[in-house]
């Protein structure tokens, strides 16, 4: 991956399982992890977010927000949090 830009190492991941996803995106730096998963579809990029250990996930969408090209949803970069028993 370290070879490919950044357009053909998204479409290159996006063809493999999620798992082998979260596995090449967890070993990045978060700086080329945030830039890859900018040219991945927002579905794609979140589902590799949800597979990754959630600090990981939580510092690559971080990274990825600092980007000026950011065109996905927030829905798809903030983690989930549980509602708060009432």
């Amino acid at each position: 991956m370290e070879s490919l830009d950044d357009e053909t190492a998204a479409e290159t991941l996006e063809e493999m399982a999620a798992e082998r996803q979260a596995q090449i995106i967890g070993d990045m730096d978060e700086e080329r992890a945030a830039d890859i998963l900018e040219h991945m579809s927002p579905d794609e990029a979140a589902d590799v977010l949800g597979d990754l250990p959630e600090a990981k996930a939580e510092v690559c969408s971080t990274a990825w927000r600092m980007t000026s090209n950011s065109t996905w949803p927030n829905c798809c970069l903030t983690p989930m949090t549980p509602p708060a028993d009432s």
